[in-house]
């Protein structure tokens, strides 16, 4: 269908067509980060999610940048290669902005992580508590589109180069050879 032409187009162009359906870019983006693996955000992630969600219970404030930074901590130590962070990051960076054109496209922050929570964790919707675990990855992946600029800032991102995107399915596994990886120029092997 469009998606497969489209990925066909990017793999040989290295650029989306100006002209493409939005709606098949963003199912391009998803298939892509379905196959990705590891997933862009692990189980790691979520479990510390989950740990902040239980610590503050109801009427209990979050010191926000310290959960936010111990939550990014937990995500980046599970992905040794930065070209996959710089990647996550640029990720919730594009859907930051896409929410905060939720008067037109009606995909708030909210609306825009119960699409991409299966695309970016690591989840198995075989497991016996499958369905609870979305839920929270959910929430996770919502707190962190509404920080995203946070999350660039304590990376020492750039900002929104967007463009910088590469649509091939990525493998973000720990490069075994003894040769150091260079995230501006090497990038992960591609998932087959």
């Amino acid at each position: 269908g469009e998606v497969e032409r489209l990925r066909l187009q990017t793999a040989h162009s290295g650029s989306l067509p100006t002209q493409a359906d939005p709606h098949s870019i963003a199912g391009l983006l998803k298939d892509t980060l379905r196959r990705t693996r590891p997933a862009l955000l692990s189980s790691d992630g979520y479990q510390c999610f989950l740990e902040m969600a239980r610590k503050s219970g109801p009427g209990t404030s979050w010191d926000e940048a310290i959960n936010i930074f111990r939550l990014w901590q937990r995500i980046s130590a599970s992905q040794p290669h930065s070209y996959c962070r710089d990647v996550l990051v640029e990720i919730l960076l594009l859907l930051n902005e896409v929410s905060r054109l939720n008067d037109i496209n009606k995909m708030t922050s909210r609306n825009l992580a119960v699409v991409m929570a299966p695309c970016l964790c690591d989840w198995d919707p075989l497991r016996p508590n499958a369905l609870e675990q979305l839920h929270v990855m959910t929430d996770m992946v919502q707190y962190l589109i509404e920080r995203a600029k946070f999350v660039a800032d304590m990376e020492g991102h750039p900002g929104t180069g967007h463009e910088r995107i590469n649509l091939a399915p990525v493998s973000c596994a720990y490069h075994s050879s003894a040769e150091s990886l260079n995230a501006a120029t090497v990038k992960p092997p591609c998932y087959a």
